[in-house]
């Protein structure tokens, strides 16, 4: 049997930006916390406390003051940590923004890829049962029943270097109408996304 590497491309391209933009999102969520959190040390670290009326001492009571609260706080190379810690922080937000806009970039948009996403859920809904789509598991992705394989994952094997034999030796709960099912699945979604394209 030879491979049908072909009708699986386009569904297995849309899987792949769909998958790097949601995980770069993800990504970007937690590194803006991390960022959020590092800068907010830090200006609790650099924050004195409310200032009193000075009395006769003015300026070198300030200054004193200032100084105890930096010791208090860890002193000036815990400070500088703290900057490096936000700063860091910062730099890596601004990376994985760059990763994020660029996987909407390649899939046309954040709006094409939520478009094709539920085209995907669409062709699911038509295998059901033997499709189910679980916002609990592997992230609401078409999953083969009563597993948490998903059909995409089933794609990318077909795909891949291994035999439908192999696949079936590596996953005994797989059977050859599990993979024709995800073949099938493939196929729809296939036609459904180049109606999409035109």
């Amino acid at each position: 049997m030879s491979r049908e590497v072909a009708p699986y491309a386009r569904v297995l391209q849309h899987h792949a930006t769909r998958k790097e933009a949601t995980a770069s999102f993800l990504l970007l969520l937690e590194q803006q916390k991390r960022a959020q959190k590092a800068a907010a040390a830090l200006y609790e670290m650099l924050t004195l406390p409310p200032q009193t009326p000075s009395l006769a001492g003015g300026l070198s009571q300030d200054l004193t003051r200032q100084k105890n609260a930096l010791a208090a706080s860890g002193g000036l190379e815990r400070a500088l940590a703290q900057h490096q810690e936000a700063l860091a922080a910062t730099t890596v937000l601004g990376q994985i923004l760059t990763r994020y806009q660029a996987a909407l970039t390649a899939g046309g948009g954040l709006s094409r890829i939520i478009e094709r996403h539920q085209l995907g859920l669409e062709v699911a809904a038509e295998f059901s049962p033997a499709l189910t789509v679980d916002p609990e598991v592997r992230g609401g992705q078409p999953c083969l029943h009563d597993t948490r394989m998903t059909v995409y994952d089933v794609l990318e094997y077909l795909s891949g270097e291994l035999s439908d034999a192999e696949i079936l030796d590596d996953f005994p709960y797989l059977t050859p109408a599990h993979l024709d099912l995800c073949r099938a699945f493939a196929a729809a979604l296939e036609l459904r996304l180049v109606a999409l394209a035109e």
